[in-house]
């Protein structure tokens, strides 16, 4: 019904609304909704009463259907994209159909003359909604003289048209003029109360609109921005393949290095996906420094070398020796120790980051939950300790199931450590985490909550986005609920926010 309705209320609309012009055609169309609405019940109701009395239709029955009728024409019309016309003709012809034609026909009653100028009064309401003063000006003065004409003579064309005389008129006629002023009076408050509106309308529609100007104008600085990024990142790339084109210059002793870089940007990658940013940032500039030193022994006896090899090549053709003893040449002897010492250096500094960022699960394995949860615990037990915080488990025996379990053990490292950092935000005596692991509808579910401050609910919604952190500057890197979020999606699992008084945490679901 509801779907049905939206459709009928945007017929002849190719989109949602969004000046006043299309505003005023979708209100027209719900407009003539209602009155098709309100005159279908109405001719059913009388069509009943008259069935009941065993009586014919009356004219007020017709006047009814003729509105029904009107109401299914402008429908049409708007499905056609004849807005204006649709408009036109339910601000103009509902009160001469209600009013002007039974008057004509000598169809007067003497409540006529109390309610028919209120009548007027409600209709001249429709051009004040529908018609815009300036876009359309000509129809909606026309409308407005229309209806204070009306107005103001519709008790003539009362007693004009009727068959009878009324006791009504005779008493309306000695306070006649404060009978049309009180009319008049209304007529006016409603025109300027729509009118004032109106221009209430039409200022917030100028602010709006002002604002979408400055978000357009905001959206194309952050494009140019993000040129700009796009622009220092190819030049960053392209100062890559310099260095990489550099590197492969080198003799076999560099091949090792370039080995080692290799690893290094693939550790970096994997190291963002871990959240491990917080050391990589110390790993870098570490090994950035240790592979510059051993780099410069092998740079600095290989020319040492060169350099004596061409001093004693030209002894060699001088004095043309042919067996030349290098066992005392002392130079030549420390140029080649640099070099081995270099070679060692690297291949020690290159196997300790191997050891440290390796992470070859790339399929998943059975493995038990509570084991990988007892170990991501037991990596934190010293900021456990030194924080003074009791952990609670309570594990149901739950069989293994197919994990990658480095992945998830950085899960739980994530969230636990999160939690150490509110409690340590707080000065409370008892400091809690409880971990739950149990077995529901054919899902591991682990719950991982603390007794720490309640989450911000501007917050919640941006837990898991990129970047986003609650704690302070160097404190956090943004990424670890964000990781985390990943990694239980490719588990093909679920990650909840837990955020109840005295249990703040998360909810994992894994599948079985």
């Amino acid at each position: 019904m509801r779907k049905l309705l939206y459709q009928v209320f945007n017929l002849g609309l190719d989109k949602q609304p969004e000046n006043i012009t299309e505003r005023s055609n979708k209100l027209a169309n719900q407009i003539n909704v209602v009155i098709f609405l309100i005159m279908l019940a109405l001719l059913i109701f009388l069509r009943i009463m008259a069935w009941i009395e065993h009586s014919n239709l009356s004219f007020g029955s017709l006047r009814a259907l003729l509105i029904f009728l009107l109401s299914i024409i402008c429908l049409v019309l708007a499905y056609y994209k004849h807005h204006f016309i649709s408009k036109l003709l339910i601000v103009f012809l509902p009160s001469v159909i209600f009013l002007i034609l039974p008057s004509l026909v000598g169809f007067v009653e003497e409540e006529s003359f109390t309610y028919y100028p209120f009548l007027v009064v409600t209709f001249s309401i429709l051009p004040q909604l529908l018609l815009h003063p300036e876009r359309e000006k000509l129809f909606y003065n026309l409308a407005m003289i229309y209806f204070i004409v009306l107005l103001l003579f519709i008790d003539k064309l009362l007693v004009l048209c009727s068959s009878e005389d009324y006791i009504i008129y005779d008493r309306i006629k000695t306070f006649y003029v404060y009978y049309k002023v009180s009319h008049i009076i209304v007529f006016v408050f409603v025109y300027w109360a729509f009118y004032y509106l109106r221009r209430v309308n039409t200022g917030y529609e100028n602010t709006l609109h002002e604002a979408n100007l400055f978000l357009k104008k905001q959206s194309k600085i952050l494009k140019e921005k993000n040129n700009e990024l796009e622009s220092s990142w190819q030049e960053l790339e392209l100062k890559n393949i310099s260095l990489e084109e550099l590197r492969n210059s080198l003799e076999d002793q560099n091949i090792e290095l370039q080995k080692a870089l290799k690893e290094l940007k693939e550790t970096q990658a994997k190291l963002i996906r871990t959240e491990k940013l917080a050391s990589l940032g110390v790993l870098i500039a570490g090994v950035a420094h240790e592979v510059n030193n051993p780099l410069n022994y092998i740079s600095g006896g290989v020319m040492i070398l060169e350099s004596e090899i061409e001093d004693i090549k030209e002894v060699l053709n001088r004095h043309k020796v042919t067996e030349v003893d290098f066992a005392n040449n002392k130079q030549l002897e420390n140029a080649l120790t640099m070099i081995k010492e270099g070679v060692l250096r690297l291949q020690s500094i290159t196997s300790s980051l191997h050891s440290y960022s390796s992470n070859t699960a790339t399929v998943k394995k059975q493995d038990n939950v509570s084991s990988i949860i007892d170990s991501a615990i037991s990596f934190l037990s010293d900021k456990i300790n030194i924080s003074n915080i009791k952990v609670e488990r309570n594990f149901s025996h739950v069989d293994p199931i197919p994990v990658y379990a480095d992945k998830l053990h950085q899960v739980f490292i994530n969230i636990v450590d999160n939690a150490v950092f509110a409690l340590n935000s707080i000065n409370i005596n008892s400091k809690k985490i409880r971990i739950s692991v149990f077995k529901k509808n054919n899902r591991v579910t682990i719950t991982i909550v603390n007794n720490g401050p309640k989450f911000l609910d501007e917050a919640i919604p941006k837990i898991f986005d990129p970047f986003f952190t609650t704690k302070d500057t160097n404190e956090g890197t943004g990424l670890g609920m964000a990781i985390s979020f990943n990694i239980i999606k490719d588990h093909g699992g679920d990650i909840d926010v837990i955020n109840e008084e005295g249990s703040v945490g998360f909810e994992i679901s894994l599948p079985a």
